[in-house]
C-alpha cells in the first residue's frame, strides 16, 4: 500500500546524477543522541531497493577463534585440529572478494594463507585487484582494513599463471603474522581468467590456516575434512560459505513531510528488496563435505538463516525531497537503538570516514538531499546498523521533531512515542514547554475519541430512523412511534452537547497543526448538529405524512419495480452534494438506498427525506403500474 506521505519515484540508481560532496551541520564524527522514535521502512516497502553487483564472495569467519588443541567448547567437547588446516574451501569462478576474520587464542603465532587449485582445465591467470589486511585487536584490525579497502583503487596485479591441474598459494598475514591474543582481518578482490581468451576461470580456493614455522599449506589444503568451529547445540560459529554477489546498488527515494518528519532503514539485516542472499556452505560445522546447502544457525529455540551481513559493499543512491517546515534533512547512521559500534563510508566518492557510535547513538553524514552513499559493514559490527533520515534545521534535529509529527497526525501512538523521547530529555525549559504541547495534542485526541463516538451515536440513530415506519396510518400509533424516535434523537443531542462544551474548553493553540485539530473538530460538531436538527424536522414532517406544502413540495412519477435515481431527478431542489441523506417515510411503497436510487415496491404515495447539515427537502413520489 503507498502510504500519502511518502511520495516516491522509483529510479534507477545508475540514473541518479551525483551531487558536489555533502556539507555537514553537525560536526564530522559527533556522536549524536537519537532524539526521534527509531522507525524503520518495512523491508516490503517500495521506497527502498537493491540490485546486486559484482562477483561471488568467499568467507572464512569460522572458526572465530581459532583454540589451541585440547581447549573446551562451553558444552565441554574437547577442541582439536583448528590449526594446520583449512578454515573453508569452495570454487570460485573469476572475479571474487575473499574476506577472513579470526582470534587467535592458542598458543602459537598463526600464519593464514591462500592456496588456490586451478580445476578450469586449462592454464589460467589469477590476478589480485585490490587487497587489505591487518592484525591487532578484531575491532581495529576490522576498522583498518575496511579503511583501506574501500579507500583503494583497483589495480589488477598478475600473482601466478597457473598451469591446468596445478596450484598456487601465498600468506596472507604479513611477515611477523598474527600474534597469540590478536585477531586477523584479511579482505581482498581477485580475479581468474583463462590464459588464451580471459574468460572467467575456476578455481578451488582453500583458506588455511597453521603455525608460523610451516613454509607450505598444501598438505593441508587437501585434505578430506576441515576445521570443526565452536558450535554447539546452543551457540553459533557457522559463518563461512560462499555469497553470489559482492555489492548492491541501490536507491532511497523518500519525501519527509511534518506528518513524517523522519524514518530510518536496517543496515545489513533481513533486507529490503534485491539486498540479501543466502550464505551457501559445502562443510558441516564438523568440518565434513557436504552437497551445497544454505547455512543455518539451528538450536532448540532458533532455526536462522545465515546472509550476507558484512562486507556488502553498498552503492546507495540517495534522493529525499524535503515537504517538512524545517530548511533540510540530516541523513544520521549508527546505532539501530541497542548497539555501540562502527560506521564505514563514503559521500560521493570523498575518502572513506570510519567513526565510533555508543548506544543509541548515530553520526551525520549529509545535509543535501541528493548524494552516492558507499557504505560497508566490518566483521564483529553488531547488526542492523540504522540510517536514518530527519528533518531539521542546518544545525541539528530539533528536540520538538517527534512533538512535531504528533501535533501534526494527531495519532495516539505518535504521541506515546514522542512522550518518550521527551521524558528521556534533561529536565529544562524546552522540556517542559514539549510537555505541555504534548499535554495540549492529547486533550485534543481525547476530544476527538469522544467526537467519534457521538458521530457514531448518530449514525446508529440514523440506520433505526431509516428502518423505521414514519407513516403509520394510525395517529395514535404513529405518534407513540414518533415519541419514541424523538426520545432517542435527544439522547444522541445530549451527546453532542457534552462533546462540544469539551470541544470548547480547548485553548486557542499557536502551534497552526493544532489549531486545525481543534478548527475540525467544530466543524464536525457543528455539522452533526445540522444533521440532527435536519433529522428534528423530518421527524416533525412525520407527524403528518401526508402534507403536501400548500402544493410546493416535489412530485414525482415511478414505476413499480423500476427504479429511480432521486439524486439525479431531484438535484434541481435537493443540490448535488454526495453528503446527502435519504429516507422513505414507507418502505412498503418504495424504499431508497444510501445513493439516492429509489425502487417501487407497490402502489402508493410515499414521502422522500433528502437530507444533510445545511436542511432537508421533501419529495412526493407517486408509485404505479
Amino acid at each position: 500500500m503507498v502510504r500519502s506521505w511518502m511520495k516516491v519515484i522509483l529510479v534507477s540508481a545508475l540514473a541518479l546524477a551525483l551531487t558536489p560532496a555533502a556539507s555537514f551541520a553537525y560536526t564530522p564524527g559527533q556522536e549524536i543522541p537519537i532524539n526521534f522514535p527509531k522507525r524503520y521502512l518495512p523491508y516490503d516497502t517500495p521506497y527502498v531497493n537493491f540490485t546486486p553487483t559484482g562477483g561471488q564472495v568467499l568467507v572464512s569467519n569460522a572458526p572465530e577463534t581459532i583454540n589451541e588443541n585440547g581447549a573446551k567448547r562451553p558444552d565441554g567437547s574437547e577442541i582439536t585440529g583448528q590449526y594446520n588446516a583449512t578454515l573453508y574451501r569452495d570454487t570460485v569462478t573469476g572475479p571474487f572478494r575473499f574476506w577472513a576474520s579470526h582470534y587467535n587464542k592458542t598458543t602459537h603465532k598463526l600464519k593464514f594463507w591462500l592456496h588456490v587449485a586451478n580445476v578450469s582445465g586449462k592454464p589460467i591467470r589469477f590476478y589480485k585487484t585490490i587487497e587489505a589486511y591487518d592484525d591487532a585487536s578484531v575491532t581495529a584490525a576490522a576498522s583498518n582494513v575496511t579503511k583501506r579497502f574501500m579507500n583503494a583503487s583497483p589495480s589488477p596485479t598478475l600473482l601466478a599463471t597457473i598451469p591446468a591441474g596445478g596450484s598456487y598459494y601465498f600468506a596472507i598475514s604479513d611477515a611477523d603474522h598474527v600474534s597469540i591474543g590478536e585477531s586477523m582481518v584479511y579482505f581482498a578482490e581477485f580475479n581468474a581468467v583463462a590464459e588464451d581468451d580471459g574468460a572467467n576461470a575456476n578455481v578451488l580456493v582453500s583458506h588455511v590456516v597453521t603455525t608460523d614455522s610451516v613454509i607450505d599449506p598444501t598438505p593441508y589444503a587437501t585434505t578430506a575434512t576441515i576445521a570443526r568451529t565452536n558450535a554447539t547445540a546452543d551457540r553459533s560459529d557457522d559463518y563461512r560459505g560462499l555469497l553470489a554477489h559482492w555489492g548492491r546498488v541501490g536507491a532511497v527515494n523518500l519525501t519527509l513531510t511534518d506528518a513524517n518528519p523522519f524514518t530510518g532503514l536496517r543496515i545489513s539485516d533481513l533486507g529490503y528488496a534485491g539486498e540479501q542472499e543466502k550464505l551457501m556452505t559445502r562443510w558441516d560445522v564438523l568440518g565434513n563435505a557436504v552437497e551445497q546447502r544454505e547455512v543455518r544457525f539451528i538450536t532448540p529455540t532458533v532455526n536462522k538463516l545465515r546472509l550476507a551481513y558484512w562486507y556488502t559493499d553498498y552503492n546507495i543512491d540517495v534522493s529525499i525531497t524535503n515537504e517538512t517546515r524545517y530548511p533540510v534533512v540530516h541523513t544520521l547512521y549508527g546505532s539501530n537503538g541497542s548497539n555501540p559500534g562502527f560506521v564505514n563510508y563514503q559521500v560521493n566518492g570523498a575518502p572513506v570516514l570510519n567513526y565510533h557510535f555508543s548506544t543509541n547513538t548515530v553520526v551525520p553524514v549529509a545535509t543535501t538531499g541528493a548524494y552516492r552513499l558507499r557504505t560497508m559493514v566490518m566483521p564483529s559490527a553488531s547488526l542492523p546498523l540504522g540510517l536514518f533520515f530527519a528533518a531539521g534545521s542546518p544545525d541539528a534535529v530539533p528536540n520538538e521533531i517527534a512533538v512535531v509529527q504528533a501535533e501534526t497526525t494527531a495519532l495516539q501512538s505518535h504521541v506515546d512515542q514522542a512522550r518518550t523521547v521527551v521524558n528521556a530529555m534533561a529536565d529544562s525549559a524546552e522540556k517542559t514547554a514539549l510537555l505541555q504541547r504534548l499535554a495540549a495534542i492529547q486533550a485534543v485526541i481525547a476530544a476527538a475519541g469522544k467526537m467519534s463516538a457521538a458521530e457514531q451515536s448518530a449514525g446508529a440513530f440514523e440506520q433505526t430512523l431509516r428502518q423505521a415506519e414514519l407513516s403509520i396510518a394510525n395517529p395514535k400509533e404513529r405518534e407513540q412511534a414518533l415519541a419514541g424516535l424523538r426520545s432517542e434523537l435527544q439522547k444522541v443531542r445530549d451527546i453532542r452537547e457534552n462533546v462540544q462544551s469539551v470541544i470548547a474548553a480547548l485553548p486557542a493553540s499557536n502551534q497552526p497543526a493544532v489549531q486545525d485539530h481543534i478548527n475540525g473538530l467544530n466543524q464536525r460538531s457543528a455539522r452533526m448538529q445540522g444533521i440532527l436538527q435536519s433529522i428534528g424536522a423530518i421527524l416533525t414532517e412525520a407527524e403528518d405524512p401526508m402534507r403536501q406544502g400548500n402544493g410546493t413540495l416535489l412530485r414525482l412519477q415511478a414505476e413499480r419495480v423500476a427504479a429511480v435515481d432521486l439524486k439525479k431527478a431531484a438535484a434541481d431542489v435537493v443540490g448535488t452534494s454526495p453528503a446527502i441523506r435519504w429516507i422513505s417515510f414507507d418502505s412498503g411503497i418504495a424504499s431508497i438506498d444510501s445513493q439516492g436510487v429509489l425502487t417501487g415496491n407497490r402502489n402508493g404515495v410515499v414521502k422522500i427525506a433528502a437530507y444533510d447539515d445545511l436542511g432537508v427537502h421533501f419529495i412526493t413520489v407517486v408509485v404505479h403500474n
